[in-house]
């Protein structure tokens, strides 16, 4: 995925998020929307990469180490309780998970009154 995404080299197919840019440059997108549209393409390129962990990956390693969890594939109702605590936090921008959104998570607010949403970001794909 990373190549489709990022391109595999100088003188390569630039990849989707090159060639995002490219129409962008090509439209003369600027100013704030190119922005807000660079940070997107940077989190779906250090995703594709593997730099940036997915959503049911992050998910995986909350419920792992919950205290509760007891490594018997059962996830009790407290554990789910406090993933979706915490889902509603990153999505709120109150809890940082650079290792989920990077340097995004900290972009949530101005986005939402921007019209752009995080909870997209959140939405597994099935695509691990």
């Amino acid at each position: 995925l990373g190549e489709v995404f990022n391109g595999d080299g100088p003188g390569g197919f630039p990849g989707l998020c090159g060639l995002v840019r490219k129409y962008l440059d090509r439209v003369q997108c600027e100013g704030p929307v190119r922005d807000h549209l660079e940070k997107y393409l940077d989190l779906v390129g250090r995703r594709a990469s593997g730099e940036l962990v997915t959503t049911a990956e992050w998910i995986r390693r909350f419920v792992l180490s919950h205290p509760e969890y007891r490594s018997d594939s059962e996830v009790s109702e407290r554990i789910c309780y406090d993933l979706m605590v915490a889902c509603d936090e990153v999505a709120r921008g109150e809890r940082a998970v650079p290792e989920l959104l990077g340097s995004f998570g900290g972009q949530v607010q101005e986005d939402e009154r921007m019209g752009f949403g995080v909870m997209s970001l959140l939405t597994p794909c099935g695509c691990d």
